[in-house]
């Protein structure tokens, strides 16, 4: 299987990315649990799933993304990452870069942009300027409408 670095991969601008944004509620009691994933695809597509319990919601839409995201991916990919500590059994947010739609011969790790682990008690940070603005679109995007009372 053929191993790609990533840095190499990113600043091919034939490679389309994902972006993909996860949440999840630390160690607590299961009616308590919730996560959510939202994925941003090439095509502006975005998918944002949330649960709690056994309950499961699925909003999907469409963006008209502008720029050039492939570079800024490319220079993310390029970013120092610096660990820390962070508190075993708290809550989890991880932001992540995919190379989408790889032949599978090509094994790609993914480009972390930040990351807070409870699972692993480790805090990730990536330290490129671009990281940042990747993580500042998703949030931006990856909101879910607050529902209003009747």
């Amino acid at each position: 299987m053929a191993q790609i670095s990533p840095v190499a991969f990113a600043k091919d601008k034939q490679i389309s990315y994902r972006l993909e944004k996860t949440s999840s509620t630390g160690f607590t009691a299961p009616e308590q649990a919730s996560s959510s994933l939202c994925v941003l695809y090439p095509n502006g597509n975005i998918s944002i799933t949330q649960t709690a319990g056994g309950l499961t919601s699925v909003r999907r839409d469409k963006l008209s993304v502008k720029g050039d995201l492939s570079a800024i991916v490319a220079a993310a990919a390029q970013g120092e990452l610096n660990t820390a500590p962070y508190p075993a059994d708290a809550n989890s947010i991880s932001y992540r870069a995919f190379a989408d739609k790889l032949p599978p011969y090509v094994k790609f790790k993914p480009i972390v942009l930040f990351e807070k682990n409870g699972g692993t008690g480790v805090e990730t940070v990536n330290n490129s300027p671009a990281a940042s603005t990747l993580r500042n679109f998703m949030d931006m995007n990856c909101q879910t409408p607050t529902a209003t009372q009747p």
